[in-house]
């Protein structure tokens, strides 16, 4: 096995602490096969999934997103074009009744200000994660309860853009590659029309 040395002056200050067998939390480890339990106490660690999710679907589709501070209003400021807009990404882990719900609310349970509703300009685009299906949808609507059917899922995984590109279009956002004026999905062109 290969073994590599340390550069001399960039060793560690302080060595590593020793990692044992029962530092590792494997209460995650069925998910999204969890008990309530599990899920409410990792809320955190789901929500930043979520938050991850995100940030992957914007890298597959070009777009730059950064992350934004825990005393934002939104999670992520999202470049589009030279647009930028807030995005607020919320994520869920099991359907009910065949509907995956969300909470679009800002705040939590027994906190000072409590559980309210987003105000106008706190975000642009809302980020619907659905963890477990690996999907995601995004709305501009500013409804508290947001909800996603099962039913769904196969076409937010077959066109994953599909709900972004209606979201943008709700705010005037110009669609990356698409020709102004000849709708949805139109090709781009590459230059090579007309050549024999």
């Amino acid at each position: 096995m290969a073994v590599q040395l340390p550069l001399a002056g960039l060793a560690p200050a302080h060595p590593a602490p020793a990692v044992s067998d029962d530092a590792c939390d494997t209460s995650l480890w069925d998910y999204p096969d969890c008990p309530t339990e599990i899920l409410n106490r990792h809320a955190k660690r789901i929500g930043t999934s979520g938050e991850q999710l995100f940030d992957s679907f914007m890298t597959r589709f070009g777009l730059q997103a950064h992350a934004l501070s825990e005393a934002h209003s939104a999670d992520r400021l999202l470049i589009v074009g030279n647009v930028g807009l807030y995005v607020q990404i919320k994520t869920t882990t099991h359907p009910h009744g065949g509907i995956y719900r969300f909470s679009a609310s800002r705040g939590y349970n027994r906190s000072p200000g409590g559980v309210r509703a987003y105000e106008a300009g706190e975000f642009d685009l809302l980020a619907l994660a659905v963890l477990p299906e690996n999907v995601m949808a995004f709305t501009t609507s500013r409804r508290m309860s947001q909800a996603i059917a099962a039913t769904a899922i196969p076409a937010l995984r077959a066109r994953p853009r599909d709900t972004l590109e209606e979201a943008l279009r709700a705010l005037g956002v110009p669609i990356p590659g698409e020709v102004t004026g000849a709708g949805p999905h139109a090709p781009v062109p590459t230059g090579a029309e007309g050549c024999a």
